[in-house]
C-alpha cells in the first residue's frame, strides 16, 4: 500500500543518494558559480553546505580544505579560459606572433568582462602563478601558451631564452590588462600587436 510515509522515504533516499553520488561534483560546480557571480572571497564551506543542504562535515569528506577545493576550481576555470583563447584563434590564418597578440587582446578583454574569474586565476593566493611545474599538465592554459611561444620563437629565430620572452610578454599583457580593467587606459589592439612584435624581433 502506497502511503505518505512511503513517499517520504523514497524522496529521502533519492535526496541522500543524490548527494552521495554527486556531491563532490556539485561542490565544485557551486564553488565556480559563486566565484563567477560574487568573487572567490565570498566562497566558504558553510555557504556551500547551506546551498547544497548538507553539513560542513560532508564537504570535508570530499575536500580536505578550502585550499584543496580552490585548487580544483582553478583547474576548472583555467579550462574554460583556455577554450575561450582557442576560440579566439579558431579559423584564423595568422602567424604564431600574431596569435600571441590575438591571445593578448583576448586576455585583456577577459580581465574586463570576467573580472571575478580573472582575479581568481591571476590575483588570488590560489592563482596560476603558484602552480607547480610538476603538475602543469593539469592546466591547459600553461601548455597552450607554451606551445604558441615555442612556435613564435622558431618563426622569429629569437636569440634569447624562452623564459626571458615569457616574462616580457607576461609583464606587458598582464599589466596592460589590469590597467584596462581598472579603466586607467583604453584597450589599443594595435599597441599590443606592435609590442609583441618588438619583443620577438629585437
Amino acid at each position: 500500500m502506497f502511503t505518505v510515509l512511503t513517499l517520504f522515504k523514497e524522496v529521502y533516499y533519492m535526496k541522500n543518494n543524490y548527494h552521495k553520488e554527486n556531491l563532490k561534483e556539485n561542490i565544485l560546480i557551486l564553488t565556480v558559480k559563486i566565484i563567477k557571480e560574487e568573487g572567490y572571497q565570498s566562497v566558504s564551506v558553510r555557504k556551500i553546505a547551506n546551498h547544497l543542504d548538507v553539513s560542513p562535515t560532508a564537504i570535508y569528506r570530499h575536500y580536505n580544505s578550502l585550499e584543496e577545493l580552490f585548487t580544483q576550481a582553478i583547474v576548472s576555470v583555467s579550462h574554460e579560459f583556455t577554450n575561450l583563447l582557442k576560440t579566439s584563434l579558431k579559423g584564423c590564418q595568422i602567424s604564431p606572433t600574431q596569435e600571441i597578440a590575438t591571445v593578448g587582446v583576448c586576455f585583456v578583454n577577459y580581465a574586463t568582462t570576467s573580472k571575478n574569474e580573472f582575479d581568481f586565476l591571476f590575483l588570488s593566493n590560489y592563482s596560476l602563478k603558484n602552480v607547480s611545474l610538476n603538475h602543469k599538465s593539469d592546466y591547459p592554459l600553461i601548455l597552450f601558451m607554451d606551445s604558441i611561444i615555442n612556435q613564435a620563437i622558431k618563426e622569429n629565430n629569437f636569440k634569447y631564452s624562452k623564459e626571458i620572452l615569457f616574462n616580457q610578454l607576461w609583464c606587458f599583457i598582464f599589466g596592460y590588462a589590469v590597467l584596462v580593467s581598472k579603466k586607467q587606459i583604453e584597450l589599443n589592439e594595435e599597441l599590443i600587436d606592435a609590442t609583441v612584435k618588438s619583443f620577438l624581433t629585437r
